[in-house]
């Protein structure tokens, strides 16, 4: 009878036991219960099936990556949106000014529509997989780094490149004013890492020292800035590498120990990669 009905849409005994209005006989009270109680026997049945199944499937032949037990953030930054397991954040994603209690908001989920000002990733090299709540910033392992995309609210990020050259040349450990270009390229050498000129900052402390590296794109742009700083006595180091995706509208900045800097090419390759792995949606820039 349960297949009868979900084929036709009517069941049986309520086409043998109902008639037209005006007629003298009426549907037994004890058959309509029973008939009303199997029916909501029947939903119970089919329709948390129904959710487990749906649930289970990889979206668009996709291969499913992250079980469903994982908890999962999404938002928009730039020209794309990101999807991604919430185990490989450091401190989390960041969202612009988004009323989570607004008319039609019930609850804090993030809609993919969101806007996105950061997302920091923590991760392990080279696999790029989530480095269980291990990060650079804890342990001086070199194969840990972090990769960071955030939201571009400058107007030429070919201009914000060679402020930040100019910044990060500045003297001082924290440099308050950026040092001129003309000295800059004056004074640089070329480097020992493949592809990247280098400048040594002057921190008036003997114990920390900073050098810029950068390189020069054929059009005379900079494309890739990355800033090293040492502890001398404790051995500790950073460096943070920073690069505009024009296609996707985002700043990628990747930070990992000094060990590390002269795979800056594929840190970058791999890191572009990545991002692309968790995007769901690319609008053009």
């Amino acid at each position: 009878m349960i297949f009868n009905y979900l084929s036709t849409g009517e069941a049986p005994s309520l086409r043998r036991t109902w008639h037209a209005v005006g007629t003298s006989r009426v549907l037994p009270l004890r058959k309509l219960a029973r008939f009303a109680w199997n029916i909501l026997l029947l939903g119970s049945v089919l329709i948390p099936a129904g959710c487990r199944i749906q649930g289970n499937e990889p979206a668009s032949g996709r291969q499913a990556g992250p079980q469903n037990s994982e908890r999962m953030l999404c938002g928009t930054v730039g020209s794309i949106t990101l999807k991604f397991p919430a185990e490989y954040t450091f401190l989390g994603a960041t969202y612009m000014a988004v009323d989570h209690w607004g008319p039609g908001r019930r609850d804090q989920a993030n809609r993919c529509s969101d806007p996105l000002s950061e997302a920091t990733f923590s991760l392990k090299w080279p696999e790029l997989e989530a480095a269980g709540g291990r990060s650079w910033y804890t342990s001086e392992d070199p194969r840990y780094l972090t990769i960071s995309v955030s939201h571009d609210g400058s107007q030429d990020p070919r201009q914000v490149m060679l402020k930040t050259l100019q910044s990060d040349a500045g003297d001082g450990l924290q440099p308050l004013i950026p040092r001129d270009i003309e000295e800059i390229y004056a004074s640089h050498s070329q480097s020992n890492v493949a592809g990247l000129f280098a400048f040594d900052a002057d921190t008036f402390s003997p114990a920390n020292r900073r050098r810029v590296f950068w390189n020069h794109l054929d059009d005379g742009s900079i494309s890739v800035v990355v800033v090293c700083s040492v502890n001398t006595s404790s051995g500790s180091s950073r460096c943070s590498q920073k690069s505009f995706g024009v296609s996707r509208g985002v700043w990628l900045t990747i930070s990992y120990r000094i060990a590390m800097l002269p795979k800056w090419r594929e840190i970058q390759k791999e890191s572009i990669r990545f991002i692309d792995g968790l995007t769901i949606n690319h609008k053009d820039a």
